[in-house]
Parts: structure tokens; sequence; C-alpha cells
């Protein structure tokens, strides 16, 4: 979408703050296009990967429980698992973007799922596997 052209080339194990780049990314490209002819305007998206699911949110939008549909995926993933095989692939924290200067989210058992504000303001960011540090926003 960037570039004008397909990237075939996929990594089994993104690293976290490339993946979120690359999600504000498409929120920048997609997210401010108008809703016309029945096509509605971009105001969620929500990415899986084996390690984590991130759920970025327009504000003022129509979803409303991010958290909820992150621990239902989470839960309903865990159930088609065998469990003595199952690893955990997620580190202990991770940084929210690539550029310098971005705060660093530490993975917390008793609040798996973390939330913030993004600074632009219109995007909020649902986080399943984590809990935050180092950012403005609240802990939902």
């Amino acid at each position: 979408m960037k570039y004008g052209n397909v990237s075939l080339v996929s990594d089994f194990n993104p690293r976290v703050a490339v993946v979120l780049d690359q999600m504000r990314d498409i929120f920048k490209q997609l997210g401010d296009t108008p809703e016309v002819g029945g096509k509605r305007r971009l105001t969620r998206l929500h990415l899986h990967t084996l390690a984590f699911q991130a759920i970025m949110v327009r504000k003022g939008s129509p979803w409303l429980n991010s958290m909820a549909a992150a621990t239902k995926a989470a839960l309903t993933a865990n159930r088609h698992i065998n469990l003595q095989n199952a690893k955990i692939l997620m580190d202990d924290g991770f940084t929210l973007s690539q550029e310098a200067g971005a705060g660093r989210v530490m993975f917390d058992n008793h609040h798996p799922v973390a939330c913030w504000t993004e600074d632009d303001g219109n995007v909020e960011t649902r986080w399943r596997g984590a809990g935050w540090e180092g950012l403005g926003g609240g802990h939902f």
C-alpha cells in the first residue's frame, strides 16, 4: 500500500513495534477517507499473530468493547491448542514504536490487556498480552 506494490515477505514472529508502526501507517492512509457509496471509513484494525494481538480503534467509533474482543479471541484460541506443546512467544515487554523515545510496555500477568491513546488523539490502542508504562493515556 505504502509503496504501490505487493510485498511477499512476512515474518512468523514480527516485532511488536514494527507491527504497531505499520498499523499506524494504514490508519494514516485509510483512516480519513470519507464514507462514500456505502463504503465505510476505516475505524478499527484488529491484528492477530502467534505471539500477540493488537487492536487500533478510531476515537469516537462504535467499537466500544475492544478489551473484551481481545480477551475473547485469546480465550477462544486457548481452547484450540495442546497445552503440552504450547509455548509463550511474547517477550517480557515491547516498545511502542521504532521511533526514538517511544514508550515501553512490560508484560503484567495481573493486567494482560494494556490500553492507551496515541498522541494524535484519534486512535485508541488495545493490546492483548501486556501491561503498560511510559506513555500518556489510561490503563483500562
